[in-house]
C-alpha cells in the first residue's frame, strides 16, 4: 500500500459563477522511503495538487476524486482528521520563507507553537526539542537564534527554519514546494544536501514540487510531468531524462539557456566605467546620529562595458551586486569615478543626471512587483516618453505599439493592465518599458529569476537580440550561473563586498582561479554529488 496514493482527482475553482479547472484528473502515488517529483511550469497544478493532500485550498475549490494517506480517505475527512494529518504526519515546505514565516514572532515562538500543540511539551522540554532541530538543520549557535525575528535571517537561515518546523513532528511525509527557487546556488546546494541527509537519517517519503529538472535528476526517484492540470508522462527519472516520450517533457529538457553572445567588435566604444568603487554605509547610534561603523557594502570594483558587451555580476546574495549596479546608474551614494561615455557622472546632482538617465534604464527582478497595478500597459511603457525627449515625433501610442511588438507582446493587449498578463509577458513589458527610451546601459537585476525555465529561454533569446540590434550594453546581475554564462562576456564575482574575481566568461567558468568561484561553479553545474546517492 502506497503512503499517499491520488486517483482521478479533479480541482476546481469557481469566482463569480465561473468555475475554472485547475486539475483535471490526475493520478499518482508516493511510496515508503521514496521521493516523487511533480514537475511543471506556472499554472501546471502542481501545488494546487500538493495542498488539496490536507484540505489546504480556499473554499472556492472543489475537490472530486481519491487522496489516501496511509490507507485514509483525506477528502472529505472531518477537521479533526485533517489537523491530526497536517504538520504531524504530513509536513509542507514552501518557497519562500519570509511570507510562510509570520514577522511578529520570534523563531523560538514559531518552532514552539507546533511542538505544544502536536507532542503536548512544555517550558525546557520545548526549548531542548527545538536546540535539538535547529542543530539538525545546521543552524550554527542556535540558542542565540531564539530570539531573533525572520528579518533578522539570512534567506538559507530562514529556510531552515522552515525546515526545523516541518520536521518537529517527525512526519511521515514532507512536501516540499520549490523550496531552493528563491535561493543561491550554493544555499541551494547546501539545502538540497540536507534534505537528501535528513530524508535518509528520518526514513521520510518526499514529495518535491520545482520546475528545476537539474534539481529533479539529482533528488528523486519517481518523476510526474504535470501540463495544464494533467500529469503527461510519468516514470523513473532515469527513464524519463533519458528517452521523453511527450513533446513537453521534451521541451522542458530542452529548455536551458545555451550558446553563447555574439563577439564584441574590437572598435565598440565603452559605455559606462569605475574604478575602485567604494560604497559604505554608515551606522549611527544615540540621540545625536554619531557614526559608530560601516555596513563595507562594496570595497574596492572596478569594471568597464562596452557597446554591446555584457558583464555578468555573480555572487551570493548579500555580496553587494546590485548594490555596485546602483552606484553606477547613480541611485545611490558612492566614493570612486564613475564614467558615462567618458564622461564623468559621479559628482553630477539630480538636475544635472535627469537628462542622462534615458541613457541608463534598468530591469528589476520581480514583474509582479515592479508593474504598477493601477496603469495600463500603455501608460506603463510610455511613461519614460513624457520626461525624455528621444527625436522619436510619431505619437507616443505608435511607439509603445512598435516596442512591444519588438519585445514580444501583442500590440493590441495594450491597454489591459499587469494582472491580465503571465510572469513572461510582465517581464516582457519591464523590458519593454526600459528599451522604448533607447537607452546604451541597461542594468538586468536578476531578470530571469521568478521565471519558469523555458521562459527564461525565451527572454534570454530576447535580450541576446535587443542587444544585437541596439548595441546595448549590459550589467547583468544574477544567481543563476547557466543564464550569465549564456549572455555574458565577461564576469566579475563577488563575496561580501569584494570582486574576488574577474575576466573574460570563458576563462571565469572554464578555469575559475578563486576558490569561492569555483564553489559557485561545483553548485550550479555540478548535477553529481555525493548527496544525489543519498536520496
Amino acid at each position: 500500500m502506497s503512503l499517499l496514493d491520488v486517483r482521478d482527482l479533479k480541482i476546481a475553482f469557481r469566482q463569480d459563477g465561473a468555475e475554472t479547472l485547475a486539475v483535471k484528473g490526475v493520478s499518482f502515488s508516493v511510496e515508503k522511503g521514496e521521493t516523487v517529483a511533480l514537475v511543471g511550469e506556472s499554472g501546471s497544478g502542481k501545488s494546487v495538487s500538493a495542498l488539496s493532500t490536507v484540505a489546504l485550498l480556499p473554499d472556492s475549490a472543489e475537490v472530486s476524486g481519491s487522496i489516501t494517506y496511509d490507507g485514509k480517505e483525506m477528502v472529505g475527512a472531518d477537521e479533526g482528521e485533517l489537523r491530526r494529518v497536517r504538520g504531524n504526519d504530513i509536513s509542507f515546505i514552501f518557497q519562500e520563507p519570509m511570507t510562510s514565516l509570520n514577522p511578529l514572532h520570534t523563531i523560538e515562538k514559531q518552532l514552539a507553537e507546533s511542538i505544544e500543540l502536536h507532542q503536548g511539551l512544555r517550558g525546557g522540554d520545548v526549548r531542548t526539542r527545538i536546540l535539538d532541530l535547529l542543530d539538525k538543520v545546521g543552524i550554527q549557535d542556535a540558542e542565540s537564534r531564539l530570539t531573533a525575528y525572520p528579518h533578522q535571517l539570512s534567506g538559507g537561515q530562514r529556510q531552515r527554519v522552515m525546515i526545523a518546523m516541518a520536521l518537529a513532528n517527525g512526519p511521515d511525509l514532507l512536501i516540499a514546494d520549490e523550496p531552493t527557487t528563491a535561493l543561491d546556488v550554493t544555499i541551494q546546494a547546501q539545502i538540497l544536501e540536507l534534505l537528501a541527509e535528513l530524508k535518509a537519517r528520518e526514513g521520510m517519503s518526499m514529495l518535491f514540487i520545482t520546475h528545476d529538472l537539474g534539481i529533479v535528476r539529482r533528488f528523486a526517484d519517481r518523476v510526474c510531468v504535470m501540463q495544464k492540470g494533467e500529469i503527461v508522462e510519468t516514470g523513473p527519472v532515469a527513464e524519463i531524462f533519458d528517452a521523453p516520450k511527450h513533446p513537453y517533457t521534451r521541451t522542458l529538457l530542452a529548455a536551458e539557456p545555451s550558446g553563447a553572445p555574439d563577439p564584441v567588435p574590437e572598435t565598440a566604444p565603452e559605455i559606462a566605467a569605475t574604478e575602485h568603487l567604494k560604497i559604505w554605509f554608515p551606522i549611527t547610534s544615540g540621540l545625536l546620529k554619531r557614526t559608530t561603523g560601516y555596513v563595507k557594502a562594496v570595497n574596492d570594483a572596478s569594471l568597464a562595458v562596452r557597446s554591446g558587451e555584457t558583464v555578468g555580476i555573480v555572487g551570493e546574495s548579500g555580496s553587494g551586486k546590485t548594490t555596485l549596479a546602483l552606484a553606477i546608474m547613480r541611485l545611490i551614494s558612492s566614493e570612486g569615478p564613475i564614467t558615462l561615455e567618458g564622461r564623468r557622472i559621479d559628482g553630477l546632482q539630480s538636475k544635472a543626471l535627469r537628462p542622462l538617465r534615458q541613457d541608463m534604464q534598468i530591469v528589476f527582478q520581480d514583474p509582479y512587483g515592479s508593474l504598477s497595478p493601477r496603469m495600463t500597459v500603455a501608460e506603463i511603457v510610455a511613461e519614460g516618453l513624457k520626461l525624455h525627449d528621444t527625436g522619436d515625433d510619431r505619437p507616443h501610442r505608435q511607439q509603445v505599439s512598435d516596442i512591444l511588438a519588438e519585445t514580444g507582446i501583442d500590440p493590441a493587449t495594450m491597454d489591459r493592465y499587469p494582472h491580465e498578463f503571465s510572469g513572461g509577458q510582465r517581464q516582457r513589458i519591464a523590458i519593454a518599458r526600459a528599451m522604448i527610451l533607447r537607452p546604451k546601459l541597461v542594468v538586468l537585476d536578476e531578470p530571469t529569476s521568478a521565471l519558469d525555465q523555458t521562459v527564461q529561454v525565451q527572454i534570454v533569446e530576447l535580450l541576446r537580440d535587443l542587444q544585437k540590434r541596439y548595441g546595448l550594453a549590459y550589467l547583468f546581475i544574477s544567481h543563476d550561473l547557466k543564464v550569465v554564462r549564456a549572455l555574458s562576456h565577461k564576469v566579475l564575482v563577488m563575496k561580501r563586498g569584494d570582486v574576488i574575481e574577474s575576466g573574460d566568461a570563458a576563462q571565469v567558468f572554464d578555469a575559475p582561479r578563486d576558490p569561492y568561484t569555483r564553489a559557485l561553479m561545483t553548485a550550479a553545474f555540478d548535477l553529481k554529488s555525493d548527496s544525489a546517492a543519498a536520496v
